[in-house]
C-alpha cells in the first residue's frame, strides 16, 4: 500500500477552487456589501440633484454661451462627482468602524486580490456616479431650454 504524496504546502490542490472562481467569488461579496447598505443611492441622489441644479442655473444664465461641451465640464466638474469620493471614504471607514474588514481579509484566499476586487467594485460604482450626474447635468441643461445645435 502507497501512501499518495501531498505537495509541500500540506494544502490539498484538488479542494481549492481555481483563481477566477475565488475573483469572481470576491468580487460577488463587494458587490453584495455594496448593495446592503443605504450609502450608495443615499449619496447619489444629491449628486444628481446638484448636477441638473447647477446646469440648469449655467443653461438659464449664460444663453447661447452654453453649449454641450461645457455641459458636461459642469456635470463632471462640480460638487456632485465628489460625493463619489465621499462614498468611498464613507464605506471604508465604515469597514473599520465595524471591523468587517478584519473578517473580509481573514477569510479571503488572497489579500490582494481582496484588494482588488475593493478596487474594482469602488471603480464601478464611482462610474455610476460620474454616469448619473452627466446625465442629470444634460437633463438640466434640456430643461433650461435645450442646448444650442
Amino acid at each position: 500500500m502507497t501512501i499518495p504524496m501531498r505537495p509541500a504546502s500540506g494544502a490539498d490542490t484538488d479542494a481549492t477552487p481555481e483563481l477566477p472562481t475565488q475573483l469572481f467569488g470576491l468580487l460577488r461579496s463587494e458587490l453584495l456589501k455594496v448593495c446592503s447598505t443605504a450609502a450608495w443611492w443615499a449619496l447619489l441622489i444629491p449628486a444628481a440633484m446638484l448636477s441638473l441644479l447647477l446646469n440648469l442655473a449655467v443653461a438659464q444664465g449664460g444663453g447661447s454661451a452654453f453649449t454641450p461641451a461645457s455641459g458636461m465640464a459642469f456635470a463632471l466638474g462640480s460638487f456632485s462627482s465628489k460625493l463619489a469620493v465621499v462614498y468611498g471614504v464613507v464605506c471604508a471607514s465604515a469597514e473599520f468602524r465595524h471591523r468587517t474588514i478584519t473578517t473580509s481579509y481573514l477569510t479571503a484566499p488572497n489579500r490582494s486580490m481582496l484588494l482588488g476586487a475593493k478596487a474594482v467594485i469602488a471603480a464601478l460604482v464611482g462610474a455610476g456616479y460620474v454616469a448619473v450626474s452627466a446625465v442629470a447635468g444634460l437633463l438640466g441643461a434640456l430643461l433650461a431650454g435645450g442646448l444650442p445645435g
